[in-house]
């Protein structure tokens, strides 16, 4: 019972982690996306 309850927990904080990890890439591309189109708006506001 032991063993397996640590097992348990060793996978959840494993896939807290990988969760945690995806998350921040995932942030990471957004705030990406968000850094461009501002770009291209900040861009179409000064050309025209």
């Amino acid at each position: 019972m032991g063993t397996t309850k640590r097992a348990l927990i060793q996978l959840w904080n494993h896939n807290k982690r990988a969760l945690s990890h995806k998350t921040h890439q995932i942030t990471l591309a957004h705030k990406m996306l968000v850094m461009r189109s501002m770009m291209a708006l900040y861009h179409k506001l000064i050309m025209k």
